[in-house]
């Protein structure tokens, strides 16, 4: 377990060196995928030492994908909504380990580890390969996360006296809202 948080460690100072300019998302995404690829081969693997190494490589994997969708979710979120996105991201992670704890305790128990280790890391592949594959239409740069809710509101000529109209709008951070000729936006 040690080598595994060597692993950790190493991850978290490489990121270090990454450019804060390069797309976290698709660092996030390929090194999950290593951490399938890392399962299927220790499921392969016929040597105790060669476990070792993978262990490593599998907290390198944890730990850069764990650190980059951590960063992602901050930096995307609207300042208003940051908090409440980040709870229900931790209660997503959290949730989904206590699942998938159970779910692989379950098929340990049912076919053995290698078979658990073998099944966990295709999943974990094809995970990321249909995620890949939904990012691959949309632009790299977009702030998925940075979208809030706000009220337009417009002056509305009816031939009676001036009324006021107000409509929801959900604008993103990258665009910023044009109210209507002649009336004012409120945030």
């Amino acid at each position: 377990m040690s080598t595994f948080g060597l692993g950790g460690l190493i991850g978290a100072l490489g990121l270090l060196a990454v450019s804060p300019t390069l797309v976290r998302r698709r660092i996030s995404s390929w090194f999950a995928a290593g951490f399938g690829l890392t399962l299927v081969t220790a499921a392969l693997a016929p040597w105790f030492w060669s476990l070792v190494a993978l262990l490593v490589v599998a907290g390198i994997s944890v730990s850069v994908t764990n650190t980059s969708t951590n960063t992602i979710v901050q930096t995307t979120a609207s300042s208003a909504l940051r908090g409440q996105v980040v709870s229900l991201y931790i209660l997503a992670i959290r949730g989904s380990i206590a699942l998938g704890s159970l779910a692989t305790g379950l098929s340990v128990s049912l076919l053995g580890v290698r078979q658990a280790l073998l099944i966990n890391g295709a999943l974990a592949i094809l995970v990321q390969a249909l995620i890949g594959r939904h990012w691959r239409g949309e632009p790299a740069g977009r702030n998925i996360g940075s979208c809030y809710r706000h009220i337009v509101t417009s002056r509305v000529s009816t031939g009676a006296p001036q009324q006021r109209r107000s409509k929801r709008q959900i604008v993103c951070e990258a665009s910023s809202p044009t109210p209507s000729p002649g009336g004012d936006a409120h945030w």
